[in-house]
C-alpha cells in the first residue's frame, strides 16, 4: 500500500536505519533486500498462491542465512469466521432485509481473511514449502469495536465494510431499515461507547 508507506516515511524521518520497500512479497527476493526476519499481520492469507509464496519467502531468506543462524518468520491470522463475529454479525443481522444473492458461494481456501483459518492448512503449506520448527497457537481476544464514538458511527464502519453497502447502492430503499436493524444490533451490547465482540486468531512462528 503506496500510502500507507508513504505515511510510515513520513512517521520515521528520523530513524536513518528503517527503509521501506514497495514490492510483492510472492516474488520478491527477500533475500536481496538483506532480511532475515519476516512479520506478517493479517496479510499472508492474501496470497494467490500459497505455496508458490512461502517457497519463494523460504528459499530466498536461506540464501542470505546459514545453518546456524536460520531465518524466522512470524505471521498472524484469523481463525473461522464463526470464531470471528466481527466478519458476520452484520449481514446476519440484515440478512432478511437483503435479496438473496445468486452470486456463486466463495471456493474452499480461495484468498481471504479466512484463507488459513485451518491449522491443520497452515502446517501442510509451511512444510510443504520447506520450513521447519513449525509452531502455531491460538488467541483469543474481545475487540472493542466502539472506539468510544457513537452507535450510528458503527452501523457506518459496517456498512461501509463490505456488502451491505453494495446492497444500498443497489436499492436504496434499503438503507433506513438496515440502519435501523443494524443499530439495535450493536445497542443491544452498547456499553459507554465500547462494542466488544471475541476474535480468535493463529500466531504462527517458523524456521526458514
Amino acid at each position: 500500500s503506496a500510502p500507507m508507506l508513504d505515511r510510515a516515511r513520513q512517521r520515521s524521518r528520523q530513524l536513518d536505519h528503517v527503509r521501506f520497500v514497495e514490492a510483492d512479497a510472492q516474488t520478491t527476493d527477500i533475500g536481496s533486500l538483506g532480511v532475515d526476519r519476516l512479520i506478517s499481520r493479517f496479510g499472508v492469507m492474501f496470497f494467490a498462491d500459497l505455496a508458490a509464496a512461502f517457497v519463494n519467502l523460504r528459499t530466498a531468506m536461506a540464501r542470505r542465512t546459514s545453518r546456524d543462524q536460520r531465518g524466522r518468520l512470524a505471521f498472524v491470522t484469523w481463525q473461522s469466521p464463526k470464531q470471528n463475529p466481527m466478519f458476520t454479525f452484520a449481514g446476519a443481522a440484515v440478512a432478511h432485509l437483503m435479496a438473496s444473492s445468486d452470486a456463486p458461494p466463495a471456493r474452499p481456501n480461495a484468498p481471504g481473511p479466512f484463507a488459513l483459518a485451518d491449522h491443520a492448512r497452515i502446517a501442510q503449506v509451511l512444510f510443504g514449502a520447506g520450513c521447519s520448527d513449525v509452531t502455531i497457537t491460538g488467541h483469543e481476544v474481545a475487540l472493542d469495536f466502539g472506539g468510544g464514538g457513537t452507535v450510528d458511527e458503527l452501523v457506518q464502519f459496517a456498512i461501509d465494510l463490505g456488502p451491505i453497502g453494495r446492497a444500498i447502492v443497489e436499492d436504496p430503499s434499503l438503507d433506513a431499515p438496515i440502519r435501523e436493524t443494524l443499530g439495535s444490533t450493536i445497542e443491544s451490547s452498547w456499553s459507554d461507547g465500547t462494542f466488544e465482540l471475541p476474535a480468535a486468531v493463529w500466531v504462527v512462528t517458523t524456521s526458514v
